[in-house]
């Protein structure tokens, strides 16, 4: 929505768009706390979902600073601020074709060829030590601290002592086990790649059972 309201403002030259102005950068304002709140507010290092957001954030800086302009500074001339609100709308096609690659899970080739070569599963054991992995097969593992979670109640934790897994239904064999009885399971590891259609990502491992 704020895309096409921003192309509505580069297109409608010479005509007042201060009400669509106002609405652009207040959707996009909207969206840059949406992208705090959840914890992906990370610049760095550069990939294709961190690139998103620094064009996206340019995006937002320009659309601002031309509104500011029109509302209170003037001090652009007429032609320079539609030559401005052009690129401004440039920008957000970019930024748009960029979310649509990461909505329809289109990942760079460098990303690709990042997983190809470091994907390889790997027996591991379920015993875990509580100590937190900062690199895997060769690769920087995201902290805990930084990869994002949306959960509406946070992080859920479970009581190792009490928990059950059930396997019903269309199963030849039904299986109730305790925590301690899936960590004697075999195991192994592997690297994920974790890209979110928001716009943010991480690397972490995975250590499932057989």
């Amino acid at each position: 929505m704020d895309a096409l309201l921003t192309f509505a403002v580069a297109s409608n030259y010479g005509k007042p768009h201060r009400g669509l102005s106002m609405a652009s950068v207040l959707l996009a304002l909207l969206g840059l706390v949406g992208y705090i709140s959840v914890g992906s507010f990370r610049f760095f290092s550069i990939d294709f979902h961190i690139l998103h957001s620094w064009i996206g954030l340019a995006t937002l800086t320009l659309t601002v600073f031309l509104f500011v302009d029109k509302l209170i500074t003037h001090k652009l001339e007429a032609a320079k601020h539609c030559y401005l609100g052009k690129l401004a709308a440039l920008l957000t096609a970019i930024t748009l074709v960029m979310g649509l690659m990461m909505l329809y899970g289109v990942v760079p080739t460098e990303t690709q060829a990042v997983l190809a070569s470091n994907n390889t599963q790997k027996p591991t054991s379920s015993h875990l030590p509580e100590v937190e992995a900062i690199e895997y097969l060769g690769t920087k593992l995201t902290p805990l601290s930084s990869q994002a979670n949306n959960a509406i109640k946070g992080t859920q934790k479970i009581d190792r002592e009490t928990y059950q897994l059930n396997v019903t239904g269309l199963t030849g064999r039904k299986l109730n086990l305790s925590y301690s009885q899936i960590l004697d399971l075999p195991a192994y590891s592997e690297l994920a790649y974790m890209p979110c259609v928001e716009g943010w990502a991480f690397n972490a491992i995975i250590c499932p059972s057989l």
